[in-house]
């Protein structure tokens, strides 16, 4: 089984505004849409969507946090999160206004989200507890609000043995974690270089040293496999056998997607391909890469198809939606 853990979910509310967006005054929008999310939560849904069990977890709170738990568990997904005694589930807000001047036209504010104390991190403790040896943890996303990545050790320190840890962090609470040993974690670029102390994205040749210098001090510092998302160029994977670039599918879609829960489906397709999430979805992801190619290939490129078919076709992308099938 797979436990996901989101510490900071949230409810996002999705406006389009057709016209341009004048400040101090009303503006209506033509639609508009609501989504449950958080990183862990979006894995969760990406393994539904291949046939893939998981159990999400994090911490809820107030009459949104019952909301985001009611939805989620509406749409099939089995949940245990721990219920916080004060504040309430973080209301995101994203609007899109393509009128209105810059290139991007997407806007977003994001709330802080409630308060979590010490006793709130024994109770997520003790939730994962009931893990048994083969199962895997994944802890995804922001931290709760005003925490440190003192969390991520303590819940890790108290799992089960035989129990694996996953990471997909960012910031500080990446790098403290590594020590920690996690089979898998995934940087972006961006967050790579941060990690390494590098202001600005590289380019050409000296992105990939810069990609395979990151690679290789995390795998020193204990993480077992990386998969450093590229976006539109793929990803590159590294473990103490090697590393490699791997390309995204073709696609017959000439039109932009969304980036929402490509990252996450990633995950999700990497455990697939790692044999993590069961026979069925790993058969799935075998199907994928050629008779020969090596368990890191197989889940990598599983990884990448699947974040870029949730790009290209929809969140989250179905057996039916993966490109190249």
């Amino acid at each position: 089984m797979i436990y996901t853990v989101t510490m900071n979910p949230a409810i996002d509310c999705g406006y389009f505004v057709p016209d341009k967006i004048v400040g101090g005054r009303v503006n209506r929008a033509s639609s508009q849409s609501i989504r449950f999310g958080g990183k862990g939560i979006n894995v969760s849904l990406a393994l539904a969507a291949l046939g893939a069990q998981s159990i999400a977890t994090g911490f809820i709170a107030g009459f949104t946090g019952d909301a985001l738990a009611a939805g989620l568990s509406g749409s099939g997904l089995s949940c245990r999160f721990v219920k916080l005694s004060s504040g309430m589930t973080r209301i995101n807000a994203k609007v899109t206004s393509p009128a209105s001047s810059g290139a991007d036209p997407d806007t977003e504010i994001n709330a802080p989200g409630p308060s979590v104390a010490d006793g709130d991190i024994d109770e997520l403790s003790r939730v994962l507890a009931e893990a048994v040896p083969g199962d895997v943890v994944l802890i995804a996303g922001s931290l709760a609000a005003g925490r440190s990545a003192d969390d991520i050790k303590a819940i890790a320190s108290r799992l089960p043995d035989g129990v694996r840890l996953a990471l997909d962090l960012s910031g500080n609470a990446l790098a403290e974690s590594l020590s920690l040993r996690p089979i898998f974690i995934k940087p972006n670029l961006h967050e790579l270089c941060g990690y390494l102390g590098i202001a600005e994205s590289p380019d050409g040749e000296y992105r990939d040293k810069i990609i395979k210098l990151g690679a290789e001090r995390m795998l020193s510092e204990g993480t077992e496999n990386i998969l450093v998302s590229l976006g539109e160029d793929g990803a590159y994977f590294a473990s103490k056998s090697g590393g490699a670039y791997v390309t995204p599918p073709k696609s017959n879609v000439t039109h932009r997607g969304s980036a929402v829960g490509c990252g996450d489906s990633a995950v999700a397709g990497w455990l697939c391909g790692s044999g993590l999430a069961g026979r069925r979805a790993y058969q799935l992801a075998r199907s994928f890469s050629p008779e020969d190619a090596s368990p890191e290939y197989i889940a990598a490129k599983f990884a990448v198809t699947v974040g870029s078919s949730a790009f290209f076709c929809s969140f989250p992308p179905s057996e039916n939606d993966l490109l190249g099938s």
